[in-house]
């Protein structure tokens, strides 16, 4: 991604560019990793977190991003943005609020960061977890934006919070279980369950 800006500013004085630096993107039908918090949650299973589960994560809404591409689409020159939705959370609260709102028993299991992040290093090489070593390192770490200068210049403002997201999406979630394809099907990975691995050991004795 960061070379690809490297390129696009090479024809800044040929064509009009607008870059957005976004952060996860969730929303209705979304699945992915989210199917799996998802099914541990719907089932009363207790989920778990590396560390204490301080780190703020942003998302945003996919609708707020169409919102932000067709904003951008309008812009002349060069110029990159962040977008992400307003009210980033810690992932402790976002587990929270999604437990609370199923109305599920489901705990919070906190795990200490290294030896977590060793196990899940070594189940990934042997191919059995769902986790690869992008998602499993960015599970303990802050990820989140400044959005000063997109609303500014653009008028942009996301109309969804993350938690206002994953709300959504759990609902869909709930109502279309069962109807879902897994991964290695012709379907995107994120609109699709993944294969559990070890995590379906896990769950069954959560």
């Amino acid at each position: 991604k960061v070379q690809a800006e490297k390129e696009l500013a090479k024809y800044t004085d040929k064509m009009d560019i607008q870059i957005l630096r976004c952060p996860v993107i969730s929303g209705i039908g979304r699945l992915g990793l989210q199917a799996i918090l998802f099914g541990f949650i719907a089932e009363n299973k207790n989920v778990y977190l590396l560390g204490k589960g301080e780190n703020i994560f942003q998302f945003v809404d996919v609708d707020d991003v169409c919102q932000a591409l067709e904003k951008a689409s309008h812009k002349k020159g060069f110029a990159i943005y962040n977008i992400g939705a307003d009210q980033p959370l810690s992932m402790r609260e976002i587990y929270q609020k999604v437990i609370t709102y199923a109305g599920s028993t489901s705990k919070i299991i906190s795990l200490p960061a290294a030896p977590a992040l060793f196990l899940l290093s070594l189940l990934d090489k042997l191919n059995i977890s769902p986790l690869g070593i992008y998602q499993y390192t960015m599970l303990g770490k802050s990820l989140y934006t400044d959005t000063k200068k997109i609303k500014k210049e653009l008028g942009w403002k996301p109309q969804k919070t993350t938690l206002d997201t994953f709300i959504e999406n759990y609902t869909w979630y709930k109502k279309n279980k069962g109807k879902f394809t897994t991964i290695g099907d012709n379907t995107s990975a994120n609109k699709s369950v993944p294969k559990m691995g070890i995590l379906g050991l896990i769950k069954f004795f959560s």
